[in-house]
């Protein structure tokens, strides 16, 4: 009876007194006929290492980032692959700043070339493959030429066509496991990130807007691997995007049968969509123009559309100078049936540590590196690293899930339900403990193992505090307590409405409270490390999303 009594108190307090983690999303608006509409997102563990500019692909269910700039505008020499929930770190042989990195049809990825120094300089010869069975990488000879801004593709046979450069000369180049890399033939005009499109089974086109030193190639001349260049009259007007970190990955913009949709400035500023179907270009017919502001500023995009093919959408990122982001969806499935394609707007709230977009109201002067991103086979949108302060100087190591068409957050169910519904639990429980059936008491019944399991770990929270250790884990509490994942989980859900790390953090908020009640001048960073937050970023966002006031909103109230 003492021990439903207790139970009763503390669940009835920690839930009355737990603010609701997010807020419901905004109704949806409309500009110029394009209805925009909030998008949830969430935040997964930060990346080991701040950066930018590096390859993040997507093999074997796993998303590798590799090599990139960190703080500084300096070359790490390091990738980290996502699995199990958290970061792990491989090394690579050579650096890959502003690299290509290739998904081989094999499984392994295919990693060249990039900046050989500081602050964006010079080209490098190093290539090699990962394994991501093993997570290990193994060197293979040196690029024919040395580069960086480069784009590969995989074509028939397992060859494999690199082209691109930056400050440093430019030709094609083939890598055949048996040849390494070889010169296959010169380029019309040097480029600069280069598309590279599959125009039939034998044949590719390779093209830019930009040459080898950042100046704006007219005209713009189609390079065919095997045959002449020629020049497309439409690329007169409408002038491709070309991507500026990370280069380009072929696949993601792939709609199939020789394919493709990217996007496009035309006259007066205006963006829309190329449609490239063999060797024809032609403009995607759209229902409403493409937005280029929104409620709150001019929204400048990537360069790469994210394809869902099965879906007939294609996804295309954006930011504002307010560090919303944005996702373009396109309805490209209708347009290719004869039809015009619907056009819709998603977009976050600011997300802690990424910016991103416009600096100012100039989104031509004064761009803002987008975060490096990727269409997942389950439909989200995966984005990691990227500008944490509006510079090449200061990249993040934030990493987050967008969750586009989506209508509810992830941690944003409403709180009463589970208040009422634990509270006329308990009372129930209260309310058979009185009868005094002896049987029933005195054997291990399955309505009182809870009850028990729910004690244990409330003393393991309190009297051990636990919850004060940066590598707490569910399993390891099962462990702890001798008992499964899975009713842990259960118990902590069905007792208190909440999963087991809103339940952990809730103990560490509470804690961190009385830290900066008794130490009002401790920084936060040290308030953090002594309530168990792996870092200051982490407490801060739990922090905001239990009590609704950010650490200092709530100390001066």
């Amino acid at each position: 009876m003492k021990k439903a009594v207790f139970l009763f108190c503390l669940t009835t307090l920690c839930l009355f007194s737990c603010s609701p983690q997010e807020r419901p999303l905004a109704a949806p608006v409309e500009l110029n006929g394009v209805p925009f509409l909030e998008m949830p997102f969430e935040r997964l563990p930060d990346m080991n290492i701040p950066r930018m500019s590096h390859s993040l692909c997507y093999v074997n269910e796993e998303v590798i980032a590799i090599g990139g700039h960190t703080t500084g505008f300096v070359p790490t020499k390091t990738a980290e692959y996502f699995k199990g929930g958290k970061w792990h770190l491989a090394e690579p042989y050579y650096i890959h700043d502003d690299g290509f990195g290739l998904v081989l049809s094999s499984g392994k990825i295919l990693v060249g070339g990039g900046y050989a120094g500081d602050f964006g300089i010079g080209q490098s010869w190093g290539t090699e493959l990962y394994d991501p069975a093993s997570h290990s990488f193994s060197h293979l000879p040196i690029l024919d030429n040395k580069r960086t801004h480069a784009t590969a593709l995989e074509l028939d046979g397992g060859r494999v066509l690199i082209t691109g450069n930056w400050y440093a000369p430019d030709q094609m180049e083939v890598y055949t496991p048996e040849n390494g890399f070889q010169k296959v033939k010169e380029v019309s005009q040097p480029r600069s990130f280069p598309y590279i499109l599959r125009s039939g089974p034998d044949n590719v086109m390779v093209f830019s807007v930009w040459d080898n030193y950042g100046n704006k190639l007219a005209p713009i001349l189609i390079d065919r691997l095997d045959g002449d260049s020629f020049t497309v009259p439409l690329l007169e007007q409408w002038r491709p995007t070309v991507s500026s970190d990370g280069g380009i990955r072929m696949t993601q913009f792939e709609l199939g049968n020789y394919s493709y949709l990217i996007p496009a400035i035309g006259p007066g500023g205006v963006l829309s969509a190329l449609l490239v179907s063999g060797e024809e270009f032609s403009l995607l017919e759209l229902e409403h123009p493409i937005p280029q502001e929104s409620p709150w500023g001019p929204i400048l995009y990537n360069d790469i559309f994210y394809t869902d093919k099965e879906k007939g959408i294609a996804w295309l990122l954006g930011a504002d100078s307010g560090e919303h982001l944005f996702l373009l969806e396109l309805g490209y499935g209708a347009a290719l049936r004869g039809g015009k394609a619907p056009v819709k707007m998603h977009y976050t709230q600011p997300i802690e540590g990424l910016k991103a977009g416009v600096q100012g109201n100039d989104p031509v002067e004064n761009p803002i590196p987008m975060p490096e991103g990727l269409l997942l086979p389950d439909g989200r949108i995966f984005l990691a690293g990227g500008a944490g302060g509006h510079s090449y100087y200061d990249p993040t190591p934030v990493v987050c899930i967008l969750f586009p068409g989506e209508t509810f957050r992830q941690a944003g169910m409403p709180w009463w339900p589970f208040v009422l519904t634990a509270v006329l639990a308990l009372g129930a429980v209260l309310l058979l403990a009185r009868k005094k059936s002896a049987p029933m008491a005195e054997e291990e019944s399955p309505s009182a193992a809870p009850e028990d399991l729910m004690t244990r770990l409330t003393a393991l929270m309190e009297k051990e505090e636990y919850f004060r250790r940066k590598d707490a884990r569910l399993s390891d509490v099962a462990a702890q307590l001798g008992t499964n994942t899975t009713y842990i989980s259960a118990m902590v859900n069905g007792t208190t409405g909440m999963n087991f790390p809103s339940f952990l953090n809730g103990y560490r908020i509470r804690y961190a409270q009385q830290v900066m009640r008794e130490h009002p001048d401790m920084p936060l960073h040290m308030v953090a490390e002594e309530s168990g937050f792996p870092n200051e970023t982490t407490f801060l966002r739990n922090f905001k999303a239990q009590t609704g006031l950010t650490p200092s909103e709530w100390k001066r109230g």
